[in-house]
């Protein structure tokens, strides 16, 4: 995809995800990343409401600190979803393992939600993708967590990091299962009033 540069050439990515920004910065965009560390828990179970309802939350928490931001501001949020069962970042390493050993052979999606402060207006959405991974063995996938951060990977896994083969297929978007919905956001850009939004500041509040 070809980010419109002429439109959004410098923004703010309110998230600490090296791999988020690298996405941002290979479209030749200038990032400022100023994380929120948003509270991440969630009781809703929907695989869908999850991430869009965290990025959202992430979203309000930026403009909490910063209300009045001169350039456009996206926040993210991720998880994976298999049978229905929404998975985080594992807890520990024993739960990164049973993650790895769950997704091996089979497929799980992943969700990644997004929010965009861009013309005075928010834009959230989200993308799903399909992720089918290839057959670990328990050597492989101690192999794998013993060079990763996996504690900060939805799914005990990056994309990016394919220190052994872990991905046989995407059905979907590569920048979605890195955690930003690039091609979706970048129609906004594009075309905003095709979109629905919210007015920020609300209403009587500027």
């Amino acid at each position: 995809m070809n980010w419109p540069l002429d439109i959004v050439s410098e923004l703010i990515l309110a998230s600490q995800s090296p791999a988020r920004r690298d996405l941002l910065e290979a479209q030749r965009i200038l990032v400022h990343t100023h994380p929120t560390h948003t509270d991440e828990t969630c009781r809703e179970s929907d695989p869908i409401l999850f991430p869009l309802l965290l990025a959202k939350r992430k979203m309000r928490s930026f403009l909490a600190s910063q209300p009045r931001p001169t350039l456009p501001v996206i926040t993210c949020d991720t998880i994976i979803a298999q049978s229905g069962e929404i998975l985080g970042k594992p807890r520990d390493y024993d739960e990164a393992t049973g993650f790895l050993r769950r997704f091996a052979d089979t497929a799980h999606e992943v969700i990644s939600a997004y929010s965009l402060l861009y013309q005075g207006r928010i834009f959230s959405g989200y993308e799903v993708c399909e992720v089918i991974f290839h057959p670990l063995s328990p050597h492989d996938i101690s192999t794998y967590l013993s060079r990763i951060d996996y504690s900060s990977c939805a799914g005990a896994y990056r994309i990016q990091d394919q220190i052994i083969p872990l991905v046989k297929e995407i059905q979907g978007n590569f920048s979605t299962v890195v955690g930003l919905p690039l091609e979706q956001i970048s129609d906004i850009v594009l075309s905003p009033d095709s979109f629905e939004s919210e007015e920020y500041p609300p209403h009587g509040e500027k």
